[in-house]
C-alpha cells in the first residue's frame, strides 16, 4: 500500500503543483513568443511602426519627451533542464546507533538523495 500512496500523492503534485504550474507558464511563453513573430504581420499590414525597440519620435509621443527606449532584450531562453543527481546522504552516527541499540536486528541503514529533473527523493535502506 506504501507504493500506491507515494504514486497517488506525487502524482498529484504534478498535477497541482509547482511542476504543472511551470509547464503551464512555459507553455504560455511560447504562445507569447508566436504572437511576437507574428505581430511584425500585423503591424505592417495596419501601417504601424514594426520597429523594435521603438524610435525615439514613438516614445516620446506616447510616453512625453526625454523617455529612454528599452536597450535589453526580452528574456527569450526557456527554463533549464537538469539530468538526475544521486547523493549518498549516510548519517554515520545514526546508522551506528540504530544498528548498535537493536543488537543488529534493524541493519546497517543507508539514505541516498535523487534529484530529478523536476524533484528531489530521499530513499532509506535497512
Amino acid at each position: 500500500y506504501v507504493e500506491e500512496i507515494r504514486a497517488e500523492l506525487q502524482e498529484r503534485i504534478d498535477k497541482r503543483g509547482n511542476i504543472a504550474q511551470i509547464q503551464k507558464l512555459e507553455l504560455m511563453m511560447e504562445n507569447t513568443y508566436d504572437l511576437c513573430a507574428e505581430m511584425p504581420l500585423i503591424l505592417d499590414k495596419l501601417g504601424l511602426e514594426t520597429a523594435y525597440p521603438p524610435g525615439q519620435e514613438t516614445m516620446s509621443g506616447i510616453y512625453g519627451p526625454g523617455t529612454a527606449t528599452p536597450h535589453q532584450a526580452p528574456h527569450v531562453r526557456p527554463s533549464a533542464s537538469f539530468r538526475p543527481l544521486v547523493y549518498p546522504i549516510q548519517n554515520m552516527w545514526g546508522a551506528s546507533c540504530l544498528c548498535l541499540m537493536t543488537l543488529g536486528l534493524a541493519g546497517w541503514q543507508t539514505a541516498t538523495l535523487t534529484l530529478g529533473e523536476e524533484e528531489m527523493v530521499t530513499e532509506m535502506d535497512n
